[in-house]
């Protein structure tokens, strides 16, 4: 690659115990390897952000302010860095004005000195804006910086923390290291060519962790080293590495890329993946609709649980009633409690980016994908999967018997 230089432990624990008791259940059920993780995540008991490697350093206590730098998605059946959060942090001029001023407000300094700062700042990439924000929350203040036309070096050190980013325009090759001085001295270095390879190297200053992840042009691995023990994992592309290796996806590899001050690229299996993939399967039907006006219904019960259970059944399949919730909310025949629950689900994010993965990625026409999902689905979801299978088996054999 061609780049330039450069929680609280005990409620852990109570979700560890969950976790396991769950498993358990789940083993009972005869569910394991990749419909197991799925199932987890269905019932939202995965650990959020797992503690990977011990202890809580620099990187951790700066990760709200690392990941809108480092946020990764699916492009295709590949991963890259989200550069449209770059974008979109951009500022104009006023606000940057407004924020100057801010900074150095009491200090009495001339006119001249906050227009020579404006001058300094204005035009320059968002993502520079975002590493400004982490040394400004990182409390470092030796910085260094050059500028040879749209390429950017930057620099600070101090408090802790060491950190180097290099861009060389808004779709060209990135690079941000991390590397703490005290504590658990972790390194982090992510790179992004802007053509499709990516590299993450995470490390730890005793020797005894490294997690590397490389995307090739057509190999996407995984290498995992803690204490004596190393694991090597590729498929072909992060698709496919997401779906054949989807226990150790959720249950590894996204928990230490957030634990290390990243947003990890989204699985197959999440909820809004899945939902998608059944509504393109099964189209919203008068079922459905049924359904929806049960809920709503449930959302004034007397009991709380109960009201409750219907808000969380709402959000997690909001793709698909939507607009069936909303029809209902506008009606104004809810009851005050049930209106107060409809628009706080309708103020959730529309799940336009795990439509287009299941797009891109075909997945209602994946055999393997479709199979992992018979364990986690039932009732009018379950047969549309089995059709699903049913007709790809069915065109598979007819293709076999031209082919004879």
């Amino acid at each position: 690659m061609a780049i330039g230089g450069a929680g609280g432990g005990r409620g852990q624990g109570h979700m560890r115990r969950k976790i396991a008791m769950r498993v358990e259940s789940l083993r009972g059920a005869g569910r394991s390897g990749a419909r197991l993780m799925a199932a987890f995540l269905m019932a939202g008991t995965l650990l959020s952000s797992a503690r990977a490697f011990g202890g809580e350093g620099r990187i951790h206590e700066l990760a709200e302010h690392i990941r809108p730098i480092l946020t990764f998605e699916m492009s295709g059946r590949r991963i890259r860095l989200n550069r449209d959060i770059w974008k979109k942090s951009e500022k104009n001029k006023e606000e940057m004005r407004k924020e100057i001023e801010a900074k150095y407000a009491g200090r009495n300094l001339p006119p001249q000195f906050l227009d020579s700062q404006l001058r300094h700042v204005s035009g320059r990439p968002g993502v520079l804006q975002l590493f400004a924000s982490l040394q400004s929350a990182s409390g470092s203040h030796g910085v260094s910086s050059s500028q040879s036309g749209s390429t950017y070096r930057q620099s600070f050190r101090g408090n802790g923390l060491e950190a180097r980013l290099y861009t060389a325009g808004p779709s060209g090759p990135f690079r941000m290291a991390l590397d703490e001085t005290a504590e658990r001295r972790i390194s982090l270095d992510v790179a992004d060519d802007g053509k499709g390879v990516v590299r993450v190297l995470v490390t730890s200053g005793s020797g005894d962790f490294l997690l590397l992840v490389t995307q090739a042009e057509k190999r996407f691995t995984v290498v995992l080293v803690r204490g004596e023990k190393a694991v090597v994992k590729g498929a072909p592309t992060y698709f496919d590495f997401c779906r054949d290796e989807a226990d150790f996806t959720e249950k590894t590899l996204i928990p230490l890329l957030a634990d290390h001050g990243m947003a990890p690229p989204t699985s197959l299996y999440r909820p809004e993946v899945i939902e998608a993939v059944l509504l393109e399967l099964r189209p919203f039907s008068d079922v459905d609709e049924k359904r929806v006006a049960e809920l709503v219904k449930q959302l004034d019960h007397d009991e709380y649980a109960k009201r409750e259970e219907a808000s969380q059944i709402l959000t997690r399949r909001l793709l698909r009633y939507r607009a069936a919730v909303s029809k209902e909310f506008k009606s104004g025949k809810a009851e005050a409690e049930a209106k107060m629950r409809m628009e706080k689900i309708l103020e959730a994010p529309r799940a336009e980016k795990a439509v287009k993965i299941a797009n891109d990625c075909r997945l209602a026409s994946d055999a393997d994908y479709l199979r992992g999902l018979l364990d986690l689905v039932s009732g009018p979801d379950r047969e549309s999967v089995e059709a699903a299978l049913a007709k790809i088996k069915a065109e598979e054999e007819a293709e076999a018997e031209v082919g004879d």
